[in-house]
Parts: structure tokens; C-alpha cells; sequence
């Protein structure tokens, strides 16, 4: 537990530092060696399926025409590649990591934070759902990131660019759905963020909260069409999240940054505060479905999320700032815990290398 408590606070103390550029960058190697070296059990019931399927993968030359699982086929080929050099699954967890970390750097750099924030956005991550992004989830792991640069890349282009725009939103939405099949529900949810994203500020300040408490009340039988819909049109293995109770405390979390950042939207005068805005709003309303799989759907949009927790001290005076700090970093530790500890009856309590 000791690792986890230490490498969140060295990089949320960068966010404080003069030193924030070196810990961001120190940080983020701490992250890629704590997911690459890890053992290969870490990872739950998840992992020996990856394990089974990196075993059966074919290299290179026999890849064409390979199925197992389900798996898509940007994920296989992955795989395969790494098949091509050698048999041993750790090599593979290793470049794993690397990809992974690699995209979260262009994503955090894309998003343009100061060097601090780099750092309060990393922690925030780190403490949120890194662990189970990263050493869970691996294969949406890579559609979300990907998803994420070019949502951002959408965002950050000029309005009179249209072709750019559009190359984009297709890009947002086929090129993750080559890693995890539930991508192609942005077929549907992107646009609709798109179409969301035009009312007014003011709108959706006082609309979304309500319609969000309205949905976690009300929304069971809504969602168990929306999943019939994908195990009859996407992949029918998507019958087996049906509707199930989910984290409360996560839901009040995500609806009091949507709130808090809503109503700060004015001030805030971050060049992607519209993106934030929009990818925050859509997480909330996707989560407001009260069932553990949209978990899953709305990590997709979960890069407002972070950058809402990023902005928390902004909202401060400099004197209240620093207790603000502290309440912050031990309450985000306390998830960061709470986490490991119950998560698969604390199999990440006691961290271990694989060597």
C-alpha cells in the first residue's frame, strides 16, 4: 500500500513545486515502472484471460483471420507484434506500458496545462482510475486514450475547417473501436456531446444536475434497452451487463466537479475549458445510469473529469489555498486506498515485481 501512497504524493507535491516540470516527467517514469514490472497476477481475474490470449496469438504472418475472445483487432495485432520477438507475456506487459504511458503524455500535453497542473491532473488520474485503467481494462484502456487525443484534436480545431473537423470525429470513433468494441457506442454519444455541447452555458448549468439525479432514479429501464441494443448490434457478450448497482459516492463525485466546474465556467480561462465542459457533462449523464457497466462507457468521456479535478484549488484564495491542498490530496488518497484495499479482495495491497 506504502508505493501507492508515496508515488501519488511525490507527484502531487510537483503541483506545488519549481521542480513540477522534472516530477511530472519523474512521475510519470514511477507510474511506467510500477504497471511494466509489476507481478503478472496483478491485474484480476482479467489478466489470465490476456495471458491466454497472448499464448494463443500467432505472429505477424498468421495474424489474418485470428479470433479469440472477441478481442478487436487492433488489440490482436498488438499482440502479434510483440509475439514477433518473444513468448514471454512480462515483454509484452512492459511495451504495454510504455504505449499506454506514451499516449497519456500526449493526451495531458495536448490538453496545454502549465507544468503544475501536469502534475494535480496526473495525481488526480493516478488516484481515480489509473490502476484500473492501466492493469485492468487494457484493452478500452488504449480505446479511451485514443479517444481522448482526438476528441481534444477535434476540439482544437478551427470552426471553418470542416473536412479537419470531420476527419476527426470519424477518427474519435473507428480508430478506439479497434481496440475495444464498446467505441462504436460513440457513433451515437459523440454526436449527441456535439449537440449538447451548442446550448448555453447558462442551460446547462441548471439542466444537467436535475437531469442527471432524474436518470439515477428512473434510468434502469432505459439503460437495459440500451444494452439490448448492443448485445443484438455489437457484440453479444454486452447481454452480461445488465442492470447492477453502482458506486454512489463516485456519482456524487463526478456530479459535484461537473457543478463546481460549471459554475466557474466563466472565469476558468483555460484555452480547452469548452472540451472540459462537454466531456464532463456527458460522464455525468452516461453515469447517472445507476449499473457498474457504464463505468466502462463513460471513461471515454472521463477526460473532463480529471481536468475538473485539476482546477479544484483555482476555485480558492490564496490564503484558503493550502488547506484547500490538503484536504484535497487526502481525500483523493483516501479513494486511492480505498481502491486497492477492497478491489478483488486487496490483491494490490501487497505490490510485487515480477522478477
Amino acid at each position: 500500500m506504502y508505493i501507492y501512497v508515496l508515488i501519488a504524493s511525490f507527484i502531487f507535491w510537483g503541483g506545488f513545486s519549481k521542480y513540477s516540470k522534472q516530477v511530472y516527467k519523474t512521475g510519470l517514469f514511477m507510474l511506467f515502472v510500477l504497471t511494466a514490472f509489476r507481478n503478472t497476477d496483478l491485474g484480476g481475474s482479467d489478466t489470465y484471460i490476456y495471458q491466454q490470449f497472448f499464448e494463443m496469438v500467432p505472429k505477424l504472418d498468421g495474424v489474418i483471420g485470428f479470433q479469440a475472445y472477441g478481442f478487436s483487432v487492433g488489440y490482436t495485432v498488438l499482440n502479434s507484434l510483440v509475439k514477433q520477438f518473444t513468448d514471454e507475456y512480462v515483454v509484452f506487459q512492459m511495451v504495454y506500458a510504455a504505449v499506454s504511458l506514451f499516449l497519456l503524455n500526449k493526451v495531458i500535453r495536448k490538453m496545454e496545462f502549465g507544468e503544475r497542473e501536469n502534475c494535480i491532473f496526473l495525481f488526480s488520474y493516478f488516484c481515480f482510475h489509473f490502476i484500473w485503467n492501466n492493469w485492468i481494462i487494457y484493452r478500452q484502456n488504449l480505446a479511451d486514450l485514443l479517444f481522448w487525443y482526438f476528441i481534444i484534436s477535434l476540439y482544437k480545431t478551427e470552426k471553418k475547417k470542416c473536412r479537419k473537423k470531420f476527419f476527426f470525429i470519424l477518427a474519435a470513433v473507428f480508430v478506439p473501436a479497434l481496440f475495444h468494441s464498446s467505441a462504436l457506442a460513440n457513433v451515437i454519444l459523440l454526436p449527441a456531446m456535439l449537440f449538447i455541447g451548442k446550448w448555453k452555458d447558462e442551460k446547462k448549468q441548471l439542466w444537467i444536475p436535475g437531469v442527471s439525479i432524474g436518470i439515477y432514479v428512473l434510468g434502469n429501464p432505459l439503460y437495459q434497452l440500451l444494452i439490448d441494443i448492443m448485445a443484438a448490434y455489437v457484440n453479444p457478450s454486452y447481454a452480461n451487463y445488465g442492470a447492477t448497482e453502482s458506486n454512489f459516492i463516485n456519482y456524487i463525485l463526478r456530479l459535484f466537479f461537473f457543478t463546481l466546474f460549471a459554475w466557474h465556467y466563466s472565469a476558468e480561462q483555460h484555452p480547452q475549458r469548452k472540451l472540459i465542459l462537454d466531456t464532463t457533462l456527458m460522464m455525468v449523464l452516461i453515469g447517472s445510469f445507476n449499473a457498474v457497466a457504464t463505468t466502462r462507457m463513460y471513461e471515454y468521456f472521463a477526460i473532463g473529469l480529471y481536468s475538473c479535478m485539476t482546477f479544484i484549488l483555482h476555485y480558492f484564495s490564496e490564503g484558503s489555498r493550502r488547506i484547500a491542498a490538503v484536504i484535497y490530496w487526502g481525500a483523493m488518497l483516501f479513494i486511492l486506498c480505498r481502491y486497492v484495499a477492497y478491489f478483488d479482495n486487496g490483491l494490490f495491497m501487497k505490490y510485487s515485481f515480477f522478477f
